[in-house]
């Protein structure tokens, strides 16, 4: 009896077991189902896979093709990936996006390296194919990356050499300076009793007249010179953008300077056209900040109500600019101990600068502002270069967390070149995101003729870190900085792995620059897609391939694991899908 009893328990529990997966109805089907793929989520749960379902804007699985089969109704589109990757769309945690697509018609050198004889051939082609605008139109040229003999600068005589008559401008690669002639020097009523602005720095020779060079808020004095050009209208230059951003697998940025560019993200997105979600960083105004905190604190919140929308166009963060580059001949990056210069003998001594009208905030000022934000729930990100601003900015930081403000406002520090040992692990101590540029990170003209001897071996050795931040627990995000440098985030990609230039920059010889800095390519797309999410707040809806995100995905011609990483920089990305939608297809 007490048999028989024990069996029909047991086939009463079998039947209660089975009744709920024979009431499981068949999922609602999906408007796309992806096959066949190698899928890299970048979800450490379920890091690969082989098919995605999406219905809608969002994902709703992720696993085996078996599995999705569950996904497909008689309306489902399937799509069969025949074997390509796909993984999630790059998300650009620093870039110029607007002014990225601008710099896409005009005169642009796109940062290729020329010495001063190549560069006036180029400029003298220019200008004869642009006679008519003799001799009052500026030919302004964007992109200069000389690869000049160290100890030698480009000066306006170089300039003047060119048959013109006409005012020349040469902005460097990195936007922090600039170049003009005589003319152009005349026009902007430029002179030796010209004052140097604050944050700024003017060149001048043995006689104290202006060699044609200017830097950071110098800058100005000759940009406000030059007659906008304006082919287009603004809606134009952003769908250029993003039509560009989706061609290399970009669906998300942040517009690290947004304050001109708000309307026009509007536009977009109430067209229809945005076709990337975009975080906007509000450039601080330092009188403001003095004057009236609270006033700069409610004209933020005004922004937030009037332009955001959720997950799509959100104004984030506020923006800081503390220091320029430590490249000579700028050297206006802050520096804890003085740039080196080299004497008579041929040795390299330390000199008196610490970095050349840097830094550019007050730095009490800057430790007020950023506790003010950071204690009304606003994120702060500090362009910061060298090691004393990279310092600073952390105290700042970590005073703001003493004063009371959350550990997770996703405060970050964009550029990072030489950092302390010992900052680098407050990173991780503090939750500051290490906003990199990976293509920097290689021997090229920047690193080796116009820093490393300034710098000296200490310095250097510890310039451009990664890896470094990943032992300290940093959160990382990935960046291009658009257009200071080319729109190229799989050659940063490459960098971050190999730190070793390619042999068109000339520098491949040298090997890797600091390879105990080198990550692992997963990494490296970890950074580049979730890790940036996690710098916009936006990682539980973006960044990986996870059920319940948005379907932000990317298909690329070639599996980037199967391929020589020097290969990686030549990727192609095949399909952009964002919010569910085929956005880009070659």
């Amino acid at each position: 009896m007490k048999r028989w009893s024990l069996v029909a328990c047991v086939s009463a529990l079998a039947l209660l077991l089975l009744l709920p997966l024979a009431a499981v109805a068949k999922p609602k089907p999906a408007t796309t189902v992806y096959r066949n793929g190698y899928v890299w989520t970048v979800d450490s749960k379920k890091p690969r896979a082989q098919a995605v379902a999406v219905r809608g804007a969002k994902i709703v699985f992720v696993g085996s093709n078996k599995a999705a089969k569950a996904f497909i109704g008689k309306k489902t589109k399937v799509v069969n990936l025949k074997g390509r990757m796909m993984m999630p769309g790059l998300i650009d945690s620093h870039q110029h996006p607007i002014e990225g697509g601008a710099s896409l018609i005009g005169y642009n050198l796109n940062g290729v390296q020329r010495t001063i004889p190549e560069l006036q051939a180029v400029l003298q082609g220019w200008l004869d194919a642009s006679h008519d605008q003799e001799p009052d139109g500026w030919l302004d040229v964007e992109g200069y990356k000389g690869a000049l003999p160290r100890g030698t600068n480009l000066v306006k005589a170089d300039l003047d050499a060119l048959d013109t008559e006409r005012p020349i401008a040469i902005r460097n690669w990195d936007h922090h300076s600039i170049w003009v002639n005589t003319r152009g020097l005349e026009v902007c009523e430029i002179d030796a009793d010209t004052p140097t602005p604050d944050g700024g720095y003017i060149e001048k020779d043995a006689e104290g007249k202006p060699t044609g060079y200017f830097a950071d808020a110098a800058m100005r004095l000759v940009t406000d010179q030059i007659p906008a050009v304006d082919p287009e209208s603004p809606e134009e230059t952003a769908q250029r953008t993003v039509h560009a951003l989706n061609e290399v697998g970009i669906t998300g940025v942040m517009d690290a300077i947004s304050n001109w560019n708000l309307d026009t993200w509007t536009e977009e997105f109430e067209q229809g056209r945005l076709n990337i979600r975009v975080a906007c960083a509000v450039m601080l105004d330092q009188e403001q900040a003095a004057s009236d905190p609270d006033g700069m604190i409610e004209d933020l919140n005004d922004l937030r109500d009037e332009y955001d929308v959720p997950n799509r166009l959100v104004v984030s963060q506020g923006k800081v600019i503390l220091d320029g580059v430590p490249d000579f001949p700028a050297q206006n990056g802050w520096m804890l101990e003085p740039y080196l210069e080299e004497d008579e003998d041929g040795n390299w001594v330390p000199g008196t600068n610490l970095g050349n009208g840097a830094p550019f905030w007050e730095p009490k000022l800057l430790k007020d502002t950023v506790v003010k934000m950071n204690t009304a729930g606003w994120p702060v990100h500090i362009h910061a270069l060298g090691d004393a601003s990279v310092r600073w900015s952390l105290d700042c930081f970590e005073a703001a967390q003493e004063a009371g403000a959350s550990k997770d406002l996703r405060n970050g520090i964009c550029h990072l070149e030489p950092i302390k040992r010992s900052d680098i692990w407050r990173f991780g101590q503090l939750n500051v995101v290490a906003c990199v540029q990976p293509q920097w990170h290689q021997w090229d003209t920047s690193s080796f003729d116009a820093a490393k001897d300034y710098l000296g071996e200490e310095r250097m050795n510890n310039i451009y870190p990664i890896r470094s931040f990943e032992i300290a627990g940093a959160p990382i995000s990935f960046g291009s900085d658009w257009p200071v440098d080319p729109l190229m985030p799989w050659y940063g990609i490459e960098r971050a792995v190999t730190r070793t230039a390619e042999p068109w920059y000339g520098y491949d010889d040298m090997g890797p620059l600091n390879p105990w800095e080198s990550i692992t390519l997963k990494n490296a797309i970890r950074h580049y897609t979730l890790g940036s999410a996690y710098q916009i707040a936006m990682d539980t809806k973006v960044g990986s391939i996870t059920k319940g995100k948005f379907a932000d995905m990317i298909v690329l011609k070639k599996n980037i694991f199967k391929i020589p990483i020097t290969e990686v920089d030549q990727t192609e990305v095949v399909m952009t899908i964002f919010n569910g939608k085929v956005v880009y297809k070659k």
